[in-house]
């Protein structure tokens, strides 16, 4: 879980009445000093509004509905007309008779994200909630990672402002409407402006700005150029880097990944003979739950103990160290009392029917080693 659905599920857990430090259990640990950090004390009771409420908005006629609570975006998109923009809004809740307050949680840690006041996905969500309760202001809150912690970022809208801010859409509704009419029509492509927003960009991948770098370096223009260095100038190889790093090799990877989607479901020939296709791998990882209980039927406490940590972990490696310390000399004595002729059982020997074993009760509690299923490029 990354940092930015672990704190929405930490803020999500408050939108359902639970304190903080109950909260913070649903944080992994790498991420709940970021949770913790959070100030909540500038935000309304979170448990008095509503989570994950879907909006409808029509920008024709200025009017917007709800779709209901607890959605997903599957569901909104399911629910919205054609005609309508459907939008998923992290907490909505009433804070007067006519007064809204809507938060969206931004846990990416940007720096360069814009400021409440212009920042239109929210100055969006902030106007569908008002047309839709038909509220007389809304005020907007937005997490913003500034110099090392989180801010709480904050923006009202009344009646007219939200009129102002759709006209704005409108309008830039209507300019993409018609860069479409004149790229589709005369291969026109509009002035394009390349920023972080590209990352979330659905159409990021049919972009030329994004994709024209990538297609430069696959047919060989940005590596002659870059052969070619005499020819460029200091200028020109930074901006060549520039959209090298943060635009081709971007779009790239992408493409390696909408690739090997499309190899998980049919093999696909490669130049060299060989196959990308989807296969299974894995490894012989140690439960340990599974295994400090077997360790200490089988071979005692301080065999378990000494193998498997307090978090709890456990590794072969230090399974090994324990049998070696612990087990092995008292099996050794065991021969040597017994006077048993023949050779003597090795670390190695018994490390394979202690994994043999360990494995087989593990297979049988349904806890061994998950199977990852991967893209891989085979031999042919």
């Amino acid at each position: 879980m990354g940092r930015g659905t672990g704190l929405h599920s930490y803020m999500r857990a408050l939108t359902k009445g639970r304190t903080p430090e109950e909260a913070l259990l649903d944080v992994p640990g790498e991420h709940r000093a970021d949770a913790d950090s959070i100030d909540l004390s500038t935000l309304p009771p979170l448990s008095s509004g509503s989570p994950e409420v879907g909006f409808a908005l029509s920008l024709s006629d200025c009017s917007a509905r709800v779709l209901g609570v607890d959605m997903d975006r599957a569901g909104v998109r399911a629910m919205r007309t054609q005609d309508e923009m459907g939008m998923l809004l992290d907490w909505v809740g009433m804070v007067g008779a006519r007064s809204l307050v809507v938060v969206d949680w931004k846990f990416q840690r940007q720096e360069d994200l814009a400021p409440a006041s212009e920042h239109w996905q929210l100055l969006t969500y902030m106007s569908a909630a008002l047309l839709a309760y038909d509220a007389d202001e809304v005020q907007g809150f937005l997490a913003h990672w500034r110099y090392g912690r989180w801010e709480w970022d904050s923006v009202r809208l009344d009646w007219l402002g939200v009129q102002a801010h759709l006209a704005d859409v409108r309008a830039l509704m209507s300019r993409a409407e018609r860069a479409t009419t004149a790229y589709a029509e005369r291969r026109e492509v509009p002035p394009l402006r390349l920023g972080v927003w590209c990352d979330w960009c659905p159409a990021k991948r049919q972009c030329p700005a994004k994709v024209g770098a990538a297609l430069a370096v696959l047919s060989g223009e940005a590596g002659d150029a870059l052969k070619s260095r005499s020819e460029l100038t200091p200028e020109r190889a930074g901006e060549l880097w520039w959209k090298l790093k943060n635009h081709a090799l971007p779009a790239l990877e992408q493409m390696l990944r909408d690739l090997e989607s499309i190899a998980r479901t049919e093999p696909l020939p490669l130049p060299d003979g060989g196959s990308l296709m989807e296969v299974e791998e894995g490894e012989d990882k140690v439960v340990a739950v599974v295994a400090g209980d077997w360790l200490r039927r089988n071979l005692g406490p301080e065999v378990a103990a000494e193998a498997v940590e307090t978090k709890p972990t456990c590794s072969w490696a230090s399974l090994e160290r324990a049998v070696r310390k612990h087990h092995l000399p008292m099996l050794l004595a065991e021969w040597e009392a017994a006077g048993r002729l023949g050779r003597k059982p090795s670390l190695a020997k018994v490390m394979a029917g202690l994994r043999e074993e360990m494995l087989g009760v593990q297979v049988a509690k349904r806890a061994t080693w998950k199977a990852v299923r991967a893209v891989k490029a085979l031999n042919g």
